[in-house]
């Protein structure tokens, strides 16, 4: 036996497997599982950090596949010696107590990168962990003796480990970020590194962010993801897009694709990043292309549509004011908040989160960053914007014609199922900007193409459909009258046959 087990002596190798079920220690009168339970449940009044608390012992992953306490601090774990403490703890027996940090890791990897004995256990587990955390920075500091770098423990915790399976793990999908954050968010422990302590609450105010920790989408990213796991490193500028690209395929290939890319690459920049930031990424939108219209009415909305819009628009714009929204961005996000009350739907709550990110004025565009009025890459950037908010005032102004018809009982379902055509494009609008190319025969200005001739098709069917409507609605009046007009007509002639002479 190749085995962790055998790793620890002939007569060690039967106690290894020590059956974690029941009998374990939960209070005074239950008997021991073994002289490491026993004793090291009752230290709280001598030595308090020796102390194993055995009811989260007995939820460990080791504890359930029946590893007891020697295979990984040896000893002797027979009952019968749990008050001798010299028997129990013999070098004889294996006895070696509590791993230094510096070797925490090959002390986890005896059995870890053992692919015989994990077989036994968790035959898909990989067995390079070791190896990947030596090439981390956390490794390659703890090699050195650093002694406050993150190890094994640290993140998966120590007699009480949970599969990453379960919720309370702290490595758990949804808690890894906090896990992270108990030392990188530490001012003291990051303080001889000069590391920033912000990138948590970066993070959680971020798409992904907001997704994982608010939304519970466990497959949007978390610290792990882009930096690695055992082998956690920060991305370098080179490996930026591809740490992206392994979620953002498609506009990774254009990116790379495009005349950005070698230009980025000469300039040194990271591509994703120096537009959408690290672990603060916002949710894309039109205002990294160009300064967002003043009002977030205006990206659905034009004058005129729908009537009266002109002056309600106005009217919101002064009860901002009055509500003490003076400056651009608080007033924006005012009128957000007041026209989800009024629209409140999951299709409305989506297009708000949409347009919601970003400054409002100099600092609203990324373009702007690089680009300034009037150059080629301003005008490109421009044109991106305009054909964005184009198509999104098009799909919105069909949308709001087809619920009015749906509502009034009109059958509109083909034309639903086009609309879905026309989101599809705007999507995929935003993800062709990564392109680039706003030339004619591009990529997006076919899309848009396609987008805002589907568009006007389904805004023409919806107003054929309220035309129909009215036509329908005036049909039954004129019928309604006629109905009216000849029950009147009975009346009148029933009441002047009553009143007519009878024949004697």
């Amino acid at each position: 036996m190749r085995g962790a087990a055998s790793r620890l002596g002939p007569t060690l190798a039967a106690l290894y497997l020590v059956t974690a079920g029941a009998g374990v220690v939960r209070g005074a009168s239950a008997a021991p599982r073994s002289s490491c339970e026993t004793c090291h449940a009752g230290l709280a009044d001598v030595a308090p950090e020796l102390v194993v608390k055995l009811d989260v012992w007995d939820l460990d992953v080791h504890a359930a596949k029946g590893l007891g306490c020697v295979g990984c601090h040896g000893g002797n774990p027979d009952p019968a010696v749990a008050g001798d403490a010299e028997a129990a703890m013999s070098k004889a027996a294996g006895f070696v107590g509590k791993p230094e940090r510096s070797r925490q890791a090959e002390w986890c990897g005896r059995c870890h990168s053992d692919p015989e004995f994990m077989r036994r256990f968790q035959p898909r587990a990989r067995i390079d962990q070791v190896t990947e955390y030596r090439s981390s920075v956390h490794g390659k500091r703890n090699q050195q003796g650093d002694a406050t770098v993150a190890t094994c423990v640290d993140c998966h915790s120590v007699h009480g480990l949970l599969p990453v399976s379960n919720p309370n793990s702290p490595v758990y999908a949804l808690n890894v970020p906090r896990t992270c954050a108990r030392c990188h968010a530490d001012a003291v422990k990051m303080a001889p590194y000069g590391i920033a302590t912000d990138q948590y609450a970066k993070y959680t105010a971020s798409v992904h962010g907001i997704a994982l920790l608010k939304r519970q989408d466990t497959a949007a990213p978390a610290c792990n993801d882009c930096h690695g796991n055992h082998g956690a490193v920060p991305p370098g500028v080179n490996s930026v897009t591809n740490v992206c690209g392994t979620c953002h395929a498609r506009e990774a290939e254009l990116f790379r694709g495009s005349k950005k890319a070698a230009a980025f690459d000469q300039l040194g920049l990271p591509e994703c990043m120096s537009c959408h930031g690290s672990h603060e990424v916002p949710r894309p939108s039109i205002v990294m292309l160009a300064a967002v219209p003043e009002t977030p009415c205006d990206i659905c909305h034009s004058p005129g549509d729908p009537p009266g819009f002109a002056d309600e628009r106005a009217s919101l714009l002064a009860a901002s004011q009055a509500a003490g929204a003076t400056d651009p961005q608080a007033r924006f996000d005012w009128l957000v908040d007041r026209a989800k009350q009024r629209h409140h739907s999951a299709e409305f709550d989506e297009l708000f989160l949409k347009f919601r990110v970003g400054k409002i004025g100099e600092t609203s565009s990324r373009c702007a960053d690089c680009h300034a009025p009037g150059d080629a890459g301003y005008t490109v950037a421009a044109g991106f914007s305009k054909d964005q908010q184009e198509l999104t005032r098009l799909a919105a102004h069909a949308r709001r014609k087809l619920l009015s018809a749906e509502r009034a009982g009109m059958e509109v379902g083909e034309a639903s199922f086009q609309l879905g055509a026309v989101v599809d494009a705007e999507i995929s609008l935003e993800v062709l900007v990564h392109s680039f190319d706003h030339s004619d025969p591009g990529q997006f200005a076919q899309t848009y193409r396609r987008g805002a001739e589907g568009g006007r098709a389904v805004l023409e069917q919806a107003e054929g459909a309220l035309r129909e409507l009215s036509r329908r609605r005036a049909g039954l009046a004129v019928a309604v009258a006629l109905i009216l007009l000849v029950t009147v007509g009975l009346g009148l002639w029933i009441r002047e046959i009553e009143r007519s002479p009878h024949p004697t």
